[in-house]
């Protein structure tokens, strides 16, 4: 009798601490779902309407904002002119296709009629190290039209804050509510079980007389 207790004191511990975590976990992810939500779905709505070569870059972009790293490692896929100089392949020098890397790695894209026409070529970079910044900032100002990120969503975002607060508003007046509650039966328990001993006293004092 006294292990079935004792196992019931534990499984009512281990419920308590299960309950309490998952609601904490249920109230973050909230909260930062709440957050991030609008934002990402506004990125989502921008990527629609991006061209092919921006949403090719799209993924880079973002790991190149928001990485905490000073360099990563990209592949990256540049035009290469008659002179040897090379910069990121935009919507002004390809066009969707089919070439061939040097590796034999197939890329959606071909060179545009104007940049064969001045001995241009399209090459995919084997990895390398680049700064994360500097390529964010290229790509921000020969891709995305100078506008980063953050500046797409930045609507989302905005309102996200907004929804995140009221989010974290109902849970607190939530919480707030289940302790009031739990105060109040356990102040009701302990109130009955002191009528309870004051009562059986009062009959075990009646009986001896």
């Amino acid at each position: 009798m006294m292990l079935n207790a004792k196992y019931a004191r534990i499984m009512s511990t281990v419920w308590r601490w299960t309950r309490s975590l998952f609601l904490e976990t249920l109230m973050l992810g909230t909260v930062v779902f709440a957050l991030l939500a609008p934002f990402s779905l506004l990125v989502l709505n921008e990527y629609q309407h991006f061209s092919p070569i921006q949403k090719y870059w799209l993924f880079t972009y973002w790991r190149s904002e928001f990485s905490r790293r000073e360099q990563s490692a990209y592949r990256l896929l540049l035009v290469e002119d008659a002179n040897h100089q090379k910069w990121l392949a935009g919507p002004d020098n390809v066009v969707p296709g089919r070439t061939l890397s040097a590796d034999g790695k197939e890329i959606p894209f071909a060179l545009t009629t104007k940049s064969k026409q001045k001995g241009a070529r399209l090459v995919l970079e084997p990895p390398a190290l680049t700064p994360n910044q500097y390529l964010s900032e290229s790509l921000r100002d020969q891709i995305y039209g100078g506008q980063d990120i953050v500046e797409m969503g930045q609507p989302g975002l905005d309102f996200g804050v907004v929804l995140a607060f009221f989010v974290s508003f109902y849970w607190l007046f939530r919480c707030t509510f289940l302790w009031i509650r739990f105060f109040v039966n356990f102040r009701a328990r302990n109130s009955w079980k002191s009528n309870a001993l004051v009562m059986a006293s009062d009959h075990t004092e009646e009986v001896e007389r």
